[in-house]
C-alpha cells in the first residue's frame, strides 16, 4: 500500500471525514484550518466582517450560520455511519436540533477519532499550486502556502497531494437587478443574517424562495412590519402559505425588476412597494454589512431559500414590513400555510428593478417601497487560493472539468474536491467519497484513463444540457442512487432504505407544514426502523435515548 503526504484544507464535516479515512489508509495527513476551532459553517460566528467589503471579494467571516438556525433533516439521516448523531442528556435533544448541537456532535467525532493532532488551527492558505515536474520526476506534488494568523509567520511546505475540502457556504452569489447599484437602502446576503431585532418594524424584502428565504422569512414575521418574500417562480409550498397566511406583514412577490433612488422597489410583475425614511450604502457593502445598522423600517427579503423563509418569519415581530421576492414563486402548501397566518408576509415574484427612492418593482407590474433588502440567492463556489494553471476553473458555479464532481481528470487523484455535490444525505456520502479518495491514493483503487474521465464528463454536461437544466445547477444532484454509485466505487454499503425514506418523509412534511415540521412528524414508524438498524445497535441501547 503507497503512503502519501497529503494536505486538507478545512476542518469542517468534510476536512474531519476525509482527514480520518485518509489517515485510516496510511497516509500522512496534515489539515489546515482558518478558524480556532473544528466545524467550518458550523462553528457560530455573532461578528459579520467589516462594513467596507467589496463586492464578490473573500469575506472576512467564513459561517453563514444564523443564531436560530435549525436542522432540516432530522439527526437520524445525519449520523456517520460508525458514529451516529446521537441524543445527549444536557444538550438539544430534539430531532431536529439547533445549529450548536451539530457543532458539538463535530467536536465529539474529532475527539473521539483523535483527529485533532492531525490540525493546525487559525491558519490561513494564501497559495496551493503544481509544482514544476521535473524536480520529482513524474510524480506530482503541490506547493502549499500558509500563514499563522495570529502571527503571521509564512510557512511553505509540499505535498503529494491535496484535498480540498473547504465546502461552499461562504462566498455570496448575488443576482444582478436594474439599479441595485444606486439603491439608497440596506441591502444585505444572508451570510451576514444572525437575528432578527434589527429588523424591528422594517418592511423587509426578501429575494429567494428557497428553505433559507422562508425560515428567515418566518423568523421575520413576529419582528417585522411587512416581510416581501420575492421569488423567480412562484412555486410556493403549502408550509410557506400557511406562513403567509399568519402575518399579515409578509408579503410574496415575484423577482425584482428596478430599485430606485428615492426607495421605489419595482416587481417583475409591475407591483411596486415604497417608504419615506432611508439610508444610502451600495451593494459593494452589503457582504460585510454589520447588522446593527439595520435599524430601518422596510425589508425585503431577496431569495426563497431557506435562509430567506427563515428570516422572513424571524423579522415577522420586528419589522415593519417584510416583502418577500423570489424568481421562483411556486407557493408549496406549507408556504401558503405561513402565509395565510401573518398579514405582514407577502409574496411576490422576481423583482425587476430598484429605484433610488427605494421603490422596489416587481415582474408582474406590482411594487412596493421597502427598507432593507436580504439575498437569499445562494452561494458561489470560490477557490481563491488554488492555481491549477486554468485547468480546474469555476464558470457560473460549475467547477470543472471534474470527474464525478471530485478529480480533475488530468490532475487526479493529487488533486480532489470534497463535497461539491448539493442536495444529497451529506455525511455518508462524505464518508464514501473520503473513502474513494483515500484508496486512489494508496493505489487500492484505479482511474479510467485521462481521456475517458474527460468523456464521462461531457456526456454528464450534454444530459444537464438536455434536461434544461442551467450551468450554475451542475452540482445540484438530488439523487440516492448517485450516492450510492461511490459506494460501489470501494465496496461502501448503499444508503439505508430508512435513510432515505425519512429523507423523502421530511421533505414532504417541510412542503405541507413549513412552521412545525421541525417539531411535529408522522414517520415514527421509519425512526423505530432506523433505531433497530446496525447504525444504532453498534453502540448498544444504551447509548442513546429518545
Amino acid at each position: 500500500m503507497v503512503s502519501k503526504q497529503v494536505c486538507v484544507i478545512g476542518a469542517g464535516p468534510l476536512g474531519l471525514v476525509a482527514a480520518r479515512e485518509l489517515r485510516k489508509e496510511g497516509h500522512s495527513v496534515v489539515v489546515l484550518e482558518q478558524n480556532h476551532d473544528v466545524g467550518g459553517q458550523w462553528l457560530y460566528e455573532p461578528r459579520v466582517g467589516c462594513e467596507d467589503s467589496e463586492k464578490g471579494a473573500t469575506p472576512e467571516v467564513h459561517s453563514s450560520i444564523y443564531a436560530s438556525l435549525r436542522l432540516t433533516s432530522p439527526r437520524e439521516i445525519m449520523g456517520i455511519t460508525d458514529f451516529p448523531f446521537l441524543v445527549k442528556e444536557g444538550r438539544d435533544m430534539r430531532r431536529f436540533p439547533g445549529q450548536r448541537e451539530l457543532l458539538l456532535y463535530l467536536e465529539d467525532f474529532c475527539e473521539w477519532f483523535g483527529l485533532k493532532e492531525m490540525i493546525r488551527f487559525n491558519t490561513w492558505v494564501e497559495y496551493v499550486g503544481m509544482v514544476d515536474v521535473p524536480k520529482f520526476g513524474n510524480d506530482m506534488k503541490w506547493v502549499v502556502r500558509s500563514k499563522e494568523r495570529r502571527t503571521d509567520n509564512v510557512m511553505e511546505e509540499v505535498f503529494d497531494a491535496v484535498v480540498v475540502a473547504t465546502g461552499h457556504y461562504s462566498q455570496p452569489r448575488l443576482p444582478s437587478i436594474k439599479g441595485m447599484d444606486t439603491w439608497r437602502r440596506k441591502q444585505i446576503h444572508s451570510h451576514i443574517y444572525r437575528v432578527p431585532e434589527p429588523f424591528r418594524d422594517e418592511i423587509v424584502v426578501v429575494i429567494g424562495n428557497s428553505l433559507s428565504g422562508t425560515d428567515i422569512s418566518m423568523e421575520l414575521v413576529d419582528i417585522a412590519k411587512e416581510i416581501h418574500l420575492s421569488a423567480k417562480s412562484l412555486e410556493i409550498s403549502e408550509g410557506l402559505s400557511k406562513v403567509i397566511s399568519k402575518h399579515d406583514c409578509l408579503h410574496i412577490h415575484p423577482q425584482i425588476d428596478s430599485l430606485c433612488e428615492d426607495g421605489w422597489v419595482l416587481f417583475i410583475d409591475g407591483s411596486w412597494m415604497w417608504w419615506l425614511n432611508f439610508q444610502m450604502i451600495s451593494p459593494s457593502q452589503m457582504v460585510g454589512l454589520n447588522t446593527r445598522l439595520l435599524s430601518l423600517q422596510v425589508v425585503v427579503v431577496i431569495g426563497n431559500s431557506l435562509s430567506g423563509q427563515d428570516i422572513s418569519m424571524e423579522l415577522v415581530d420586528v419589522a415593519k414590513e417584510i416583502h418577500l421576492s423570489a424568481k421562483s414563486l411556486e407557493i408549496s402548501e406549507g408556504l401558503s400555510k405561513v402565509i395565510s397566518k401573518h398579514d405582514n408576509l407577502h409574496i411576490h415574484p422576481q423583482i425587476d428593478s430598484l429605484r433610488e427612492d427605494g421603490q422596489v418593482l416587481f415582474i408582474d407590474g406590482s411594487w412596493i417601497f421597502a427598507e432593507t433588502i436580504i439575498y437569499c440567492t445562494g452561494y458561489s463556489y470560490s477557490f481563491p487560493f488554488l492555481d491549477t494553471k486554468g485547468i480546474v476553473e469555476v464558470d457560473d458555479d460549475r467547477v470543472g472539468p471534474l470527474y464525478e464532481h471530485t478529480l480533475p481528470p488530468s490532475l487526479a487523484p493529487s488533486l480532489s474536491f470534497m463535497g461539491i455535490p448539493t442536495k444529497i444525505i451529506p455525511f455518508p456520502f462524505f464518508e464514501s467519497q473520503a473513502k474513494w479518495i483515500a484508496q486512489l491514493l494508496s493505489e487500492k483503487k484505479t482511474l479510467p484513463s485521462c481521456e475517458d474521465m474527460m468523456q464521462s464528463i461531457r456526456e454528464f454536461y450534454h444530459s444537464r444540457d438536455v434536461a434544461g437544466i442551467p450551468k450554475h445547477k451542475t452540482h445540484e444532484i438530488a439523487n440516492f442512487e448517485y450516492c450510492d454509485m461511490f459506494g460501489d466505487h470501494i465496496g461502501f454499503p448503499h444508503l439505508e432504505e430508512w435513510r432515505k425514506e425519512l429523507s423523502l418523509s421530511t421533505v414532504r412534511n417541510a412542503n405541507t407544514n413549513l412552521e412545525t415540521y421541525r417539531d411535529s412528524w408522522d414517520d415514527l414508524e421509519l425512526l423505530e426502523v432506523a433505531h433497530q438498524s446496525p447504525h444504532f445497535t453498534q453502540l448498544g441501547p444504551e447509548a442513546f435515548s429518545l
